[in-house]
C-alpha cells in the first residue's frame, strides 16, 4: 500500500492562486511531490475560502460546458507509477450530470496497449463507475447523485465503487491487466484541456497504489466524513458514525486530531 497523491482544499497553503482566486497549482501532501497544476487560464479551477455544502469549509470549484467537446476546467502533470490495483478516495460537491462526467482520468499502459483508466462521477443518465478501457475490467455502473458526498473507487480485479462508505457498484465486465500509469494524470475531467470534466466542488482527494483494509478504509471514510460534514451520510454500523477515529479532548483540537490520525496512516503506507 502506498499513499501517491493527498490534496486537501483545507489547507490553503497548499493552492497556489492568482488575485482573484484561480488555482494555477494544487500540491500534494503525500512527501511525493505530485503536484497538479494547470497553465491555461480558461481552464483553471477556482479557490473559494468557504461554501462547500453550503457550510464554512473551502472548497475547489470544477466547471465544464454541457458540451464536452468544449474547453473546462482541470488540473494535471505528466506521471508514471506502477501498481496492480488502485484506489481513490475523494469528497466532492457533484452539480451535474450533463454528457460525461470524469473524476479523474489517467492514462497507462499494459503491454503495448494504451490504456485510460476512468474514474466517472457519471455519464447522461448515470454510469458512476471506474473502469480502464478496452474491456480490462472495472465496475458495473452505479446511479448518479448531486450533491456532497465522498467517493472510494477501488480498480483492481474486484473493481467496486463506494459512495459515504456504502458500495454502489460492484464488480463489472472485463477483467482487470496490472496497469502502469504512464502519461496524463488529469483531475476534473478526461483532458487537460478540461474536456468532460466535472461541475462541481472538490474538497479532498487521496490517491493509493493497492487497495486499503477493510480497518484502514473505515479510518479514511470516517476522518473525512467528520472533516466535511458527511458523517450523518455514514451508514449504520460504520465504525465512524458515531464518532471521529480519534478520541477529541476539546473542540478546538478536532480538526487537527483528526488530521493528525490520517497523516500517521498515510505516512505509513508511504513507507510500506
Amino acid at each position: 500500500m502506498t499513499t501517491q497523491l493527498w490534496l486537501d482544499a483545507a489547507d490553503v497553503a497548499t493552492l497556489t492562486r492568482n488575485g482573484t482566486d484561480d488555482v494555477s497549482q494544487w500540491d500534494d501532501k503525500s512527501g511525493n511531490g505530485l503536484h497538479l497544476a494547470q497553465g491555461s487560464a480558461a481552464s483553471q479551477p477556482k479557490y473559494f475560502a468557504s461554501g462547500f455544502d453550503g457550510g464554512s469549509m473551502p472548497r475547489v470549484q470544477f466547471t465544464s460546458p454541457p458540451n464536452t467537446g468544449n474547453t473546462g476546467d482541470s488540473l494535471f502533470r505528466n506521471i508514471s507509477l506502477s501498481a496492480n490495483s488502485w484506489t481513490v478516495f475523494a469528497v466532492i460537491d457533484d452539480q451535474s450530470n450533463d454528457g460525461e462526467n470524469w473524476l479523474l482520468t489517467t492514462t497507462g499502459f499494459a503491454g503495448a496497449n494504451s490504456k485510460e483508466n476512468r474514474w466517472q462521477l457519471g455519464n447522461g443518465g448515470g454510469s458512476v463507475r471506474v473502469r480502464s478501457d478496452s474491456g480490462n475490467g472495472g465496475s458495473a455502473n452505479g446511479s448518479f447523485v448531486a450533491g456532497a458526498q465522498q467517493f472510494s473507487y477501488e480498480l483492481s480485479v474486484a473493481s467496486r465503487v463506494l459512495r459515504n462508505g456504502t458500495e454502489i457498484a460492484g464488480v463489472g465486465s472485463g477483467t482487470y491487466i496490472d496497469t502502469t500509469i504512464d502519461g496524463n494524470f488529469v483531475l476534473g475531467a478526461r483532458g487537460v484541456n478540461g474536456h468532460a470534466g466535472m461541475n462541481g466542488d472538490m474538497a479532498e482527494f487521496i490517491y493509493l497504489a493497492g487497495v486499503p483494509t477493510t480497518t484502514d478504509r473505515a479510518l479514511v471514510e470516517g476522518y473525512l466524513a467528520w472533516k466535511w460534514g458527511l458523517a450523518g451520510d455514514l451508514p449504520g454500523g460504520h465504525t465512524y458514525k458515531n464518532a471521529a477515529p480519534t478520541t477529541i479532548p476539546e473542540p478546538a483540537t478536532f480538526a487537527l486530531v483528526i488530521l493528525g490520525s490520517l497523516s500517521l496512516i498515510l505516512r505509513r503506507w508511504r513507507c510500506a
